[in-house]
């Protein structure tokens, strides 16, 4: 015992006193793992001492043999526990004054390994593609469809055509992100295809709201979005002001395809947005009725309902002045087709093709804004609103039967005149909303006195 206090007098070491007992055994190891110093620090390791509440510590030793005195402040008092003014002991003031305090990691480093990360996901993902491609089970094909059945067709398939909620892992939800070829943020960086596939689906817009309305996912409405892609090409190249050529690596026929078909749900899902909207504010009284109780006017709603749905009532705009019914004549109509067909917007089809829409709204494009409001009032069937979906298996029948109504009348002479008036009043109003500077004041039958 003496020779061991002798070497703690050669050491200079200081016996401190702790305001709070520590308890025996595992913490000691814990401290003693702790002070275990590396190579390249060259620290010495001999032994701590523990006695009840004083611990005896080895500072580090310096390379010529130099013993670097610790600071007080980590070491506690200096003054063999007579100090006035006792500084606490701290395992972790000691541990950041030999180690140095814990630095932030280098941007750089973690920007490039999460860019490491990414690529080895993706390269996983195609090699999963591959494997399926070569594996599947006989009598199917492996079409690389995604979660959202749009198939990309092998070779241009994407990262991301593989992934499945069932063996992906939360790390390749990133992956959702990348764009496919079944999307325009896939041609972003290529001006030409761009132009060409925007081209195509304003052309095939046109071509639901003028003639079909609906059209089923086929090969045969495929293989007409594909003919409207082609068209929008031929164009292109005709044009001597495109000096930039198409991508042929880009030139993917299943993919485009699908992309301008999308476009027909697209479309027709704005109509519905803002159908449901000004069907909401037209027949408010009826849709949104006040009454004392809830059940008064739930009973109310449905009551209106079926009124408006029965015989297509809501198609009825009054009488005119011979007295006579004034079909497709309700103001509702007029408004949503003026609002969507002639909205004034770069990409509304008045703009994009005016000799279709300049002297008159297509026949079609009426029956098709009247199928959609019926779908709109179909949503208070309940009492409250409800969503139902504007899709060709359940509304295409009804824009088939709107047109036979618009046939009808056309065989109705007197009733067939004032359809064409309202038609070519839509036209008319409609241009004055979009286009006012173009408006003739004659149309308006306007005029002023220069006399």
């Amino acid at each position: 015992m003496e020779s061991e206090n002798n070497d703690h007098n050669s050491l200079n070491l200081k016996a401190v006193d702790y305001p709070v007992d520590f308890d025996d055994g595992p913490w000691f190891e814990e401290y003693e793992e702790m002070n275990i110093d590396s190579n390249a620090n060259q620290h010495d390791t001999r032994d701590v001492q523990w006695d009840d509440n004083i611990i005896d510590e080895d500072p580090p030793i310096e390379a010529s043999g130099h013993i670097e005195e610790m600071p007080l402040e980590l070491a506690g008092s200096g003054n063999d526990g007579d100090s006035e003014h006792e500084v606490p002991f701290s395992v972790l003031d000691i541990h950041h004054h030999r180690n140095g305090k814990v630095q932030p990691p280098n941007p750089k480093r973690l920007e490039k390994s999460r860019r490491q990360h990414i690529l080895h996901n993706i390269k996983s993902a195609k090699k999963r593609t591959k494997y399926r491609q070569n594996h599947a089970p006989k009598g199917k094909q492996f079409d690389g469809e995604d979660e959202d059945g749009a198939a990309d067709d092998e070779g241009n398939a994407t990262s991301s055509d593989s992934v499945t909620k069932e063996d992906t892992p939360s790390t390749f939800k990133f992956l959702k992100d990348v764009p496919k070829p079944t999307q325009m943020a896939f041609y972003k960086d290529d001006a030409a295809w761009t132009d060409v596939l925007n081209d195509a689906k304003d052309e095939f817009r046109l071509w639901i709201h003028s003639q079909v309305g609906f059209q089923e996912r086929t090969e045969v409405a495929l293989q007409t979005a594909w003919d409207f892609v082609l068209e929008a090409i031929s164009k292109y190249q005709d044009d001597p002001y495109n000096i930039e050529p198409l991508n042929e690596r880009l030139y993917n026929k299943q993919a485009m395809s699908i992309l301008v078909f999308e476009e027909g749900a697209t479309t027709r899902g704005a109509l519905k947005t803002l159908c449901r909207t000004v069907t909401a504010n037209h027949l408010q009284a009826l849709l949104h009725p006040e009454c004392e109780s809830q059940p008064q006017y739930i009973a109310t709603v449905k009551k209106n309902v079926n009124m408006l749905l029965k015989k297509s009532y809501f198609l009825q705009g009054g009488t005119d002045q011979q007295g006579r019914t004034r079909n497709f004549g309700h103001p509702l109509i007029a408004d949503v087709c003026r609002q969507f067909y002639y909205s004034g917007k770069s990409n509304c089809l008045s703009i994009l093709f005016p000799e279709e829409f300049k002297d008159r709204l297509p026949e079609p494009c009426l029956a098709l804004v009247s199928a959609c409001i019926q779908n709109c009032i179909h949503e208070y069937r309940t009492g409250f609103l409800v969503g139902c979906n504007f899709k060709g298996s359940t509304y295409g029948q009804v824009f088939l039967g709107m047109l036979k109504l618009i046939k009808q009348i056309r065989q109705n002479k007197y009733h067939s005149d004032r359809l064409t008036e309202l038609l070519q009043d839509i036209a008319t109003t409609g241009r004055m909303q979009s286009q006012p500077c173009e408006v003739d004041p004659e149309d308006l039958d306007l005029a002023v006195v220069l006399d």
